[in-house]
Formats: C-alpha cells, structure tokens, sequence
C-alpha cells in the first residue's frame, strides 16, 4: 500500500491523501475522496519523515509538532509548536530547514508564537501560517 497526493477541481492546491493497494480495494489513486474505505490495510510500522530525535531545537528535532502541508514534492512543512518556526523537510532530509520563524518567541515580522498550522498559496508563492498565541495569520 502507498500514499498518494492528489489535487482535484474541488481540492483546489490542498491535496488529499489517498490510499493504494494492488491487493485490497479501496479509493483509486487517479481520484481523491475525503474517505477512506473501511476496507483499507494499513501498515503496522510506520516510516518517520521529520523528527524523531526526541524533543528539542537542532534541525533534525521538533518540538510539538502541529500542522503540515505536504506539497506536489512531498516535502513537508510542519508548524513546530514550541520552537516557534515553520520546518521545510524535503523528501528523505535528515534534517528540516527552518522558512519562518526560528528567531525565538514573539510578535515581530520575524518571529512566531506557537504557529499551530501551515499552508502553501501555490500561486503566490505564500506561506499561510496560523500564528496561534499571537492571534494573526
């Protein structure tokens, strides 16, 4: 079974995640569909993408991970909590890069507040953050 990111007319640049699998039936890679089937097989061990090395600052930990976005690339963009920064991790890095934030906790351009969530305006080449304890996104 594999994971799939899909856009769709009505998913406009948010993909949606589906499940394939040759040898059970469910949703069809081509087609998005919120739903996963019942009848869905999953893995039982997973393959970490970002993280994993205990809590802390350095670019290979997160800190209370959040929201993500994972783009056409399948890089993902993970709102960290606690570190208070946006962390771009490309496909198979050991380690993220920090895109906003990541200059201590406050209000300023250049800084966040415990961001909870993080899009990608496509189009306009934005990032959409939801900048929880400063109230603003």
């Amino acid at each position: 079974m594999g994971l799939a990111c899909t856009k769709t007319s009505t998913a406009s640049n948010v993909p949606l995640i589906n499940t394939t699998d040759t040898s059970q039936t469910g949703p069809d890679a081509s087609q998005s569909s919120p739903n996963i089937s019942a009848n869905d097989k999953w893995r039982s061990n997973g393959i970490t993408v970002a993280g994993g090395n205990e809590e802390g600052i350095e670019l290979n930990q997160l800190f209370q991970p959040w929201g993500l976005y994972v783009d056409d690339d399948l890089t993902v963009y993970i709102a960290d909590y606690w570190n208070h920064r946006i962390v771009e991790w490309k496909s198979g890095a050991k380690n993220g890069v920090v895109v906003a934030g990541g200059n201590g906790e406050g209000n300023r351009a250049d800084q966040l507040c415990g961001p909870t969530d993080v899009i990608i305006d496509l189009k306009g080449d934005n990032f959409l953050i939801c900048d929880h304890e400063n109230r603003r996104i």
